[in-house]
Parts: C-alpha cells; structure tokens; sequence
C-alpha cells in the first residue's frame, strides 16, 4: 500500500527536503523507503488508498491503528504519538524526540539555533542530557551570538560545561564555562567553585583553592574564624587579640587577671596579688593558683612543700604545718625538706638531740646516743653530774674516781665527819677512802655518809677499834679502853628520826598559846611507858615516867621536878661528867638535851605509843623548842626520844639543831647534858649509875643520832 504523502518538517526546514528523507534516516525507520515525497515499507507497495502502509503480501509488520486527539500513526511500532518527524510536526520551541516508552513526542528543545531564539531561550542551565550525534543536532551559533543548538538541546555557549563556546567542546569534571571558556574551578583561585569566584588575599600572601573551595594558608597571626577565605580571607587577628588568641574562640582567660592581654598569639595579662599561672595556660584557666596558700605551688609555681615528717601547709607563700612527734624543722626549710632532723625518739639526731643544734659530747662517752636527750655510757671513771650529756655540758665531766663530791656516783658526797674527804678508785669503784681523825673509827663502814661516825674513845660497842665491845663488868669505854662501869654503853644510833606529834592518837604538852615568853620550867603528869608496859632501865623495871620541858625524860612513881634539868652552867649544881649530883641526880634520868628550854605556840612535847607487843615503842618529841631567853626568833631545836620495847634501847635522834640564823649548831647545845643515869652519888654499885655522850662539850648537832644500850 502506498504511504500517503505528508509534509514531515523541521520547523523552519523546507518540507520538499526533509519529508522522506527524515523518516528514513531514524534508526527505528531503516526499513523505510521513498518513491518520490512518498514512504514506502521497502518491502511493499504505497497504497494512496488508506493513507497507511500497505498491508498487502509484503507487509509483514504490525496494522495501525485509527488515532484521534491528534495522533498519528507511527508505521513501525503501530502505535499512536505525539508527533512523527516529516509527518507531523510539533509547536515552536519543542521538536520531536523518539521516547522509549510511549514513541515519539514533543518535548522542549530544537533542531537550529534560531529555533532557540525564535522561542525565546536564554540558558538552560547547562548539560542538555541528549543523545550525541543524531543528524540534524548540530547548530549553528543563533542570532544571540552565543545561543546554540546542541543536542536538540538549546544552550548557551558562553557558560555551558558542555558546550562550552561550542556545542561539544565539555570543560569536563574540573572545569566551568566562564564567558565562553573552560576554566578549572577546582582549583584556581581566581575562580574557585565558580565563574568569577575569586579568593579573597586579605592576610594570605598565597591565595589557593582546592575542591572548589577557597584554601590557602593564613599569615602569621591571623587566622579564618567565619570559615570563609573567599570573601575576606583570614579576617581575624588571633596575635594581639584576646578574645581570639592563637587561635578561633580561644578566649583568653579572665580568672585572676584584670585586663587579659594576647601577645604574639598567646594569653598573657599579669596576674592578680598572689596568684600565678602555674599550669601555663592563661587562656583556659588564667592564674588558677594562689601560692599564698596552696601547698603545691607555696611562695611560687612547682613549689611543692614536703611532707617529710609533718602535715604540709602553706601560709603567705611559705610552707608551714606542725612537725611530726619527734622531729624538727632545723633548716628552716620546710619546702625542700619538711621537717627532716629525728630530735626524739630511738635513734633521733645526736647532732640535733631535743632541740635544733643541740650536739651530745663525745667527752668520756664512746658511743653518744639520742632518744630525745642525750644518751651514752660514760667511760669507766666518769660520770654526766650536772645531767647534761650535750657538749654545752661536756658529755662525761667528772672523774668519780677522784671527785670527794662525786664519788662513784654523781651526788654521793663524801662526809667530811672527823675524816677529810677523799675519793679513790677502790677496785675499779670510786669510794670515799680518806683517813679517820685519831680517836674516831668509821664503824658501819660508810665514810661517804657519815664519815667516821664513832668515837672509839668512849664507844663500849666500838671501844678502841671498831667492833671491840666491852663485855659484862667492863662495859664503859673511856680513852679508847674497856673499864669497870656503867651497864649502858652508847653508840651511834641506827633509828631514823620519828615525830611523834605527826602521829595519830598522841599527846601534846606545854603548847597553850600566849605572848613570849611562852613557857618555860614544865612537867607533864605522870605517862604510862608503853600505854600498858615496862622499861628495864639500868636492872630495875620502870613502869611510869613524866617529862620535863628542859629536855629530861624521869623515870617513877613521882613526877620530876621543875628543877630537874640539868640548866647552864651557871645553873647547874653539879659538875661533868654524869652522874650529876644534883637534887636532879637522884632521880633515873634521861637527859635528851639537858638544859633550860622553852617552847613556841602550837608546838610543845609530844608523847605516842607506836606499833605492837612485844616491840612497841615509847615515842616523845621536842617540837621546835628554844632555849631560854633567847627571843621569839630564837634557836630552833627539834629532837625524839625512842624507848623501844623488849630490847630496851635508848635512842636519841636530833633532827634540828639550828641557831636562829640557821645553819649553825646554838652555842648551848655544847653546855647541854646528854646521857642517861640511874640515880646519885648513894646508888650502888658506884661507877655503875651513869652513862654520858657529852657534857660541857659539842658532840651533838642535826642529824646526829646516840643509842644507849644494856
């Protein structure tokens, strides 16, 4: 069947031309033939007839259907389009474009240039996404000069990618059309992501650009905050500036720093009063420290205070904190090394012993050691005397194999009691070893006591030599030999000093109190001796006594007299030695200190039964007596007779005998009987009445103590 003739036009392409030929030369068309203006199926006859192709024997291809809405036929695919090129065209500013889907239709585009003129194209946008190479795509330049069809697509040349100042000539991945030509806008940084995109030089000596975005390195203090070194480069000084110092939104730290300063990029400003910036970072924390009290940073940043023997602090800038027990701060550096010298305790500093500087002495002592004072054995011979082993007091100072004040030990005095004091070394041991005064012996062997205490002159127990006793009918020891006489020999007294008006239950006589002088010349009623006992007192059993304020003790049913008492020496009838052969002297008499005394208010004689059967005792104490008429400042005289039960000693203890100024032994005491008798000149066995330790003669003193014995 014979095609019926059509005009099939291009817009402005002249229909003669283009009718047949067009349509044979699409690709889904090669089939098709033309016997003049006419399209013929090559393998049939044109049919006039029907307006189709001919469906006679050589057609082999599908029937058209009837179209309507203005569709026509498309012969190939038997389908109804849009448009069919050179047969029906589509409006101006569209052209006929095979589509895959529904066949030909009118889409937006050209087949010249003018065609894009004449529609009134400006750009596109680019790309036109068509297919290269298809007949009739390539166009000339239009009358706008750099409008062109390409593609079937309207572009303009002077800033299309692909056609860029001609259709086909692409500036590729990299590149942009700028007025017609390729210009790389990834990385030229006159046109950088763009046309005309140019990178801005503010404080970037080298301007660059690096995937479309503008880069390049700032200058020296100035940095790109808002991100954009296309439109004024590196705006911000982050050299002088302290909000941005160093660095974007590093802002420089106001903590402790008044005026915050940035200097060449960093945060500087001076600190406030004490605090310093000790971590080196003014812009995070500014000065973050006060060395004024931290003990980490005291007086100065790192300045970290010991904690050497003690609890570290820190006060205005020096570090401070109480030592531990034991130990001192003696540098007077408690940062470098706390409080490092040992000063108590085992093993402490013998070079800093109890206190700084205080050295122990090597003087006499081998090994010197420290516990808090200063220790160390003393070589043999020495001793520390004043206790003081430091070098301020000389370590070991005293020879206490030769110091009468020191010997053998510190303190132990040798008494200088009838034998002058020496100090000896006595088989490795300091001791007292002076020699005795003739007629005196040292009897208990402790001349650093008392010397040489016994008087071998007299001493019945001691009589000539230490430990000679007079035996029965001899017991008197006179000029160093035992003699017929007396039963009661005396000796030195071992008895300690007892004050019976201390004890409970005593009795106190002559004490009334009145104006002095007090009273003077007493005798106490009648006592019982041992509250319920008796005394064998020179053979004979006494049972009572009574007590004379002038120093005597009279044994019997009668009390004494007041004029028993042995008095001065002008008052005294009878003559020395004992027995007195006075009225007195009738009497058994002990004379404890026989003389004419007087007692102080609250003081007087008292008298106390001590201890049990059958070893009481008979106590009676001189408190604080006076001899007479010596004023109310006068002597002070405090003395205890101790009668002791069973063994039947007399002892005779003389705490105090002291002047009124003291120190000094009262001028009576020497005219002052002491002894013991039985009775006058009539009592037998004569020779046998009386025993004497001193009359008209200074024996007696403090601390001096007599026992009479049978």
């Amino acid at each position: 069947m014979k095609l019926a003739a059509r005009n099939i036009v291009a817009l402005v392409v002249p229909l003669a031309v283009v009718a047949c030929a067009q349509l044979q030369g699409l690709d889904s068309y090669e089939n098709v033939d033309c016997v003049g203006d006419d399209c013929v199926d090559a393998g049939n006859q044109p049919d006039t007839s029907t307006g189709n192709f001919d469906t006679g024997a050589r057609d082999t291809g599908p029937a058209c259907p009837a179209c309507t809405n203005g569709q026509v036929c498309d012969p190939k695919t038997a389908k109804c389009v849009e448009c069919l090129p050179g047969t029906k065209e589509c409006a101006a500013g569209s052209f006929c474009d095979p589509d895959d889907t529904v066949g030909y239709k009118c889409v937006l585009g050209c087949g010249v240039a003018d065609d894009c003129i004449k529609a009134g194209f400006g750009q596109d946008g680019g790309a036109d996404g068509g297919d290269a190479g298809k007949a009739g795509d390539a166009g000339d330049a239009g009358a706008a000069g750099t409008i062109a069809c390409c593609n079937n697509r309207c572009v303009d040349t002077s800033i299309d990618g692909k056609h860029c100042g001609m259709c086909g000539n692409s500036c590729g991945a990299s590149g942009a059309c700028c007025d017609s030509t390729c210009l790389d806008i990834v990385s030229t940084p006159t046109s950088c992501g763009g046309c005309g995109i140019v990178c801005s030089n503010n404080n970037i000596t080298t301007p660059a650009c690096g995937a479309k975005t503008c880069t390049g390195t700032c200058d020296d203090g100035w940095a790109d905050c808002n991100m954009n070194k296309q439109s004024d480069g590196c705006e911000t000084d982050i050299d002088t500036n302290p909000a941005k110092c160093g660095g974007c939104n590093k802002v420089c730290s106001s903590s402790h720093i008044s005026t915050p300063v940035c200097t060449s990029g960093k945060c500087t400003g001076a600190c406030d009063g004490t605090f310093r910036d000790c971590n080196g970072n003014k812009q995070v924390d500014g000065c973050e420290i006060d060395i004024s009290n931290d003990k980490l940073n005291c007086g100065g940043c790192d300045n970290v205070c010991s904690n050497a023997n003690i609890a570290p602090s820190c006060t205005g800038g020096v570090c401070d904190g109480l030592c531990n027990g034991g130990y001192k701060d003696c540098n007077n550096n408690k940062l470098v090394d706390g409080c490092e010298k040992h000063i108590s305790g085992m093993g402490a500093d013998v070079d800093n012993c109890g206190d700084c500087g205080v050295v122990c002495s090597t003087n006499h002592i081998a090994t010197p050691t420290c516990n808090g004072a200063c220790n160390g054995a003393c070589d043999t011979g020495f001793g520390d005397c004043d206790n003081n082993k430091t070098v301020a007091g000389n370590g070991c100072e005293t020879n206490v194999f030769t110091d009468a004040n020191n010997c053998g030990t510190c303190g132990t005095k040798c008494s200088t009691n009838h034998v002058p004091a020496v100090c000896s070394n006595v088989g490795g041991v300091g001791k007292c070893s002076g020699a005795c005064d003739s007629g005196w012996g040292d009897c208990n062997t402790n001349k650093q006591s008392d010397g040489c205490e016994t008087d071998t002159t007299r001493d019945s127990s001691n009589c000539g030599t230490c430990a000679k006793v007079c035996a029965a009918g001899s017991r008197k020891c006179d000029a160093s030999n035992c003699v017929a006489g007396s039963k009661y020999g005396v000796t030195t007294s071992p008895a300690t000093f007892i004050d019976a008006c201390a004890q409970a239950g005593m009795t106190r006589y002559f004490a009334t109190a009145g104006s002095y002088p007090l009273l003077d010349d007493e005798v106490s009623p009648l006592r019982t001796v041992f509250g319920s006992g008796s005394f064998n007192f020179f053979g004979t059993t006494q049972t009572q006594y009574s007590i004379a304020l002038n120093g005597e003790i009279a044994f019997g049913a009668t009390a004494a007299s007041t004029s028993n008492y042995g008095g001065n020496a002008t008052e005294r009838t009878g003559a020395c030695p004992l027995p007195d052969t006075s009225t007195a002297g009738t009497m058994p008499l002990i004379w404890a200190l026989g003389e004419d005394l007087m007692t102080r208010a609250g003081s007087g004689v008292c008298a106390v039964t001590l201890g049990a059967m059958p070893n009481r005792q008979e106590v009676i104490t001189w408190k604080d007596a006076q001899y007479w008429n010596n004023g109310p400042t006068g002597d002070h005289l405090t003395f205890s007779v101790i009668l002791t039960e069973t063994a039947n000693t007399i002892d005779i203890v003389y705490q105090t005998l002291d002047s009124a100024a003291g120190g000094t032994t009262p001028a009576q005491v020497g005219s002052s009987y002491v002894g013991v008798q039985q009775g006058g000149p009539t009592t037998t066995p004569v020779g046998e009445i009386a025993t004497q330790y001193q009359c008209d003669e200074s024996r007696a003193t403090s601390g001096t103590k007599v026992r009479f014995f049978q």
